[in-house]
């Protein structure tokens, strides 16, 4: 009887140690797999991405069919080996952008996944209907596949998603010695010993890529996955599968919202990308083509380019492509995207990067990130991060039904009942669902029924705006400033003049018409994941104008580091017993750091800093 001779593992989830980050291309192709003559060049896969740290660990992005063929090739290197007999990779980490099937077709035909002693990290969006495990298992259901999930022979872990970051990679380890004064006086710290000492603990402790997540625009719950190799410092941003927020943008571009004021969900959708060295963007549709798929859930080619030159990308590689698309359309489309850059190029220029490139993503093409690090970007906006609360992203496993996570209820307060009601059936699946006609009879009831959420037209016929409506409840309780309120209106035209407005009673979010009742849904879902765990925002100081003023007379902000502040933060840390200390300066968008001990960190964003509140 023959015998399979297994290799030696190597460690799970890590290939061979290379000196640079790469990246992978095994599926670029939207909606559907397309075999076809005039496709060769760029493929017919669906969509499926491998990264890879320069220290070996292994990011899957996405299970299109595209992942058969990655899974084929891991099949060869782990039994071929290397020449002493060690396999060269046993496993890795799979994201999961979300679960329409050209995202997760590939899941059953990936070989790794059968093969004891391959280990494996699932991660994705949890939505109503149950768990990432519970999604991918569906589509092994009797019915559809022959075998069922739980005949996979690989040690395999699911973990639900929802924004935020964490890292995967690497071994924890415990924090680096404080170099201190001693006793008799002070004691020179040698930099160079600390500093590495710090970049080796930062490295390890964090794991070897620090992953960040956001949601997306689409019908159902999407992720967008942010990847950085702590090691290189270069970034891939992974967005597909995403539509503008405002849909007029679609057709017309990407315009910056003033930075003043109130920023858009598309401005925070640029934060997210903001300076990242590889954007792997959503391009299935041109502006022309836009305007008969709005809802669809895609982005089109002018609005890749325009918030990848706000962002300050370094390179765009087109995605998604439309399966109706061919080799030369494809090329037409790259064509449309250079020109688009020197035509918008101007616009940007000022504060955002003026070097970006840009191509056609295809099948087994092979990105070297590291070429394309040379120096620093800065964006239009300065990058906000992606989660609404403050730690991971991902979402432990409390077993709770959907139903039970998901909220107690969502009152929906619409003008016209039967306008709500296609809305009301899909929330009903993991929600149970209440409907007004009159917001003072919402009003009057919200205090006992306290909804995990409300939808409410800003024109609902009654006296009582919308906005007028979210001011009183605000002003109810404690549950009243953190329950998520939706606005929905006519128009984008409409949320325009009253947005302002809406930012003082803090709207949670906005629905706009043309919209389908799967967006109303996500939305929703949405804005209860972010309120389980939500960070308030600071309220502005009352002298803010003399406060930055008097900030920036020190000459402190972003001037270099200096040992006397290292020293305080280096005390601080030791005399308290805390991991982490700084000496943190707050202007109108950040938190900078003058001093950070403990943690590997520039700055962060105001809207997220403890010291915001203190000031």
């Amino acid at each position: 009887m023959a015998t399979i001779q297994f290799p030696k593992e190597a460690e799970p989830g890590k290939e061979e140690t290379s000196a640079v980050t790469t990246v992978k291309v095994w599926g670029c192709r939207g909606s559907i797999p397309r075999s076809e003559p005039n496709m060769i060049k760029y493929g017919g896969s669906t969509s499926c991405v491998e990264f890879l740290s320069s220290s070996g660990t292994r990011v899957v992005l996405d299970m299109g069919s595209g992942s058969y063929a990655l899974g084929q090739h891991m099949i060869g290197q782990y039994f071929g080996g290397g020449p002493d007999g060690k396999a060269r990779n046993s496993g890795g980490n799979i994201f999961i952008t979300h679960t329409h099937w050209d995202h997760i077709q590939g899941f059953p035909f990936f070989v790794p996944l059968f093969i004891p002693g391959m280990s494996w990290d699932v991660y994705g969006p949890r939505g109503s209907a149950g768990s990432i495990r519970d999604s991918l298992s569906g589509q092994m259901q009797y019915d559809y596949f022959p075998v069922n999930l739980n005949y996979l022979g690989a040690d395999i872990r699911y973990h639900d998603l929802t924004e935020g970051d964490f890292h995967v990679g690497g071994e924890k380890r415990p924090t680096p010695p404080l170099s201190t004064a001693g006793d008799g006086g002070d004691k020179k710290d040698d930099g160079d010993d600390e500093d590495a000492e710090t970049e080796s603990f930062c490295q390890e402790i964090g794991g070897d890529i620090r992953v960040t997540t956001q949601y997306l625009h689409h019908p159902c719950l999407t992720l967008g996955y942010r990847l950085e190799d702590t090691k290189t410092k270069v970034t891939l941003c992974y967005i597909t599968d995403h539509e503008p927020y405002d849909m007029r943008m679609g057709t017309e571009g990407y315009t910056p919202s003033d930075v003043l004021s109130a920023r858009t969900a598309d401005d925070r959708h640029v934060d997210f990308i903001s300076g990242c060295d590889l954007l792997l963007h959503d391009t299935q549709y041109t502006a022309a083509q836009y305007k008969d798929k709005v809802t669809w859930g895609h982005s089109t080619v002018e609005y890749a380019v325009d918030v990848a030159l706000a962002a300050g990308v370094r390179q765009l590689g087109l995605f998604h492509h439309d399966p109706m698309r061919s080799d030369e359309q494809v090329e037409e489309l790259v064509q449309l995207a250079k020109d688009r850059i020197e035509k918008r190029r101007g616009g940007f220029a000022a504060t955002a990067c003026s070097d970006l490139e840009v191509f056609a993503a295809y099948d087994k093409q092979e990105l070297d990130l590291q070429q394309w690090k040379s120096g620093s970007r800065r964006s239009l906006l300065s990058r906000e991060s992606s989660t609404r609360s403050i730690g991971s992203a991902i979402s432990e496993p409390n077993g709770l039904s959907p139903r039970e996570e998901f909220c107690g209820a969502v009152a929906l307060i619409f003008k016209d009942r039967s306008a709500a009601e296609p809305i009301a059936s899909l929330l009903r699946v993991g929600c149970d669902v209440q409907i007004y006609t009159d917001a003072e009879d919402a009003l009057s009831v919200a205090e006992k029924d306290k909804p995990s959420l409300y939808l409410v037209q800003q024109e609902n016929g009654g006296e009582m705006t919308g906005l007028d409506f979210c001011r009183k409840v605000r002003e109810l309780s404690e549950w009243g400033m953190e329950v998520p309120i939706l606005l929905e209106t006519n128009d984008q035209d409409t949320l325009d003049s009253i947005r302002s407005d809406a930012e003082d009673t803090e709207v949670t979010d906005f629905v706009s018409k043309p919209y389908s009742p799967e967006y109303v849904r996500t939305k929703a879902h949405i804005a209860m994941q972010r309120s389980q765990c939500r960070w308030r925002k600071a309220v502005l100081p009352s002298d803010e104008t003399i406060r930055l003023e008097t900030l920036r007379d020190t000459g402190l902000l972003d001037s270099k580091p200096e040992e006397r502040f290292d020293r305080l933060t280096r005390i601080a840390s030791r005399c308290m017993d805390v991991p982490v200390a700084v000496v943190s300066l707050i202007d109108e968008s950040r938190q900078w750091f003058k001093s950070c001990h403990g943690m590997c960190a520039a700055e962060t964003p105001r809207d997220q800093a403890f010291c915001a509140h203190a000031i």
